[in-house]
């Protein structure tokens, strides 16, 4: 199954916070190394996750070949096209949030 940078936000934690402590363990990059960086939506999952939760969805561009940003969890980095979001499996509500990121012509 597929996911997305992220995790989970710590205690005394803000969203923005989160998001910079997971891109520098996940894949060593600092939001300074994101181009339009800003906050995309709150999605409150009730159910279809493994435990309900918030997620705070923030999006960005990294100004960097894909081959040249270090992996630190997962299997490998990659790109999708807007058709293989449908086939691809993705862990939880994922694939409806990137779904949904589509249809808002957010991308």
């Amino acid at each position: 199954h597929w996911d997305l940078v992220g995790g989970h936000v710590e205690k005394r934690e803000t969203p923005i916070e989160a998001l910079k402590r997971e891109m520098m363990e996940e894949i060593e990059q600092s939001t300074n190394d994101l181009r339009s960086f800003s906050f995309w939506k709150k999605y409150v999952c009730l159910e279809g996750d493994v435990t309900p939760n918030v997620k705070y969805l923030f999006r960005g561009v990294i100004n960097k070949p894909i081959e040249e940003i270090p992996l630190n969890e997962g299997q490998y980095l990659r790109f999708v096209t807007q058709d293989e979001l449908l086939e691809l499996n993705f862990a939880n509500v994922m694939g409806q949030i990137l779904r949904d990121f589509v249809s808002s012509g957010s991308n």
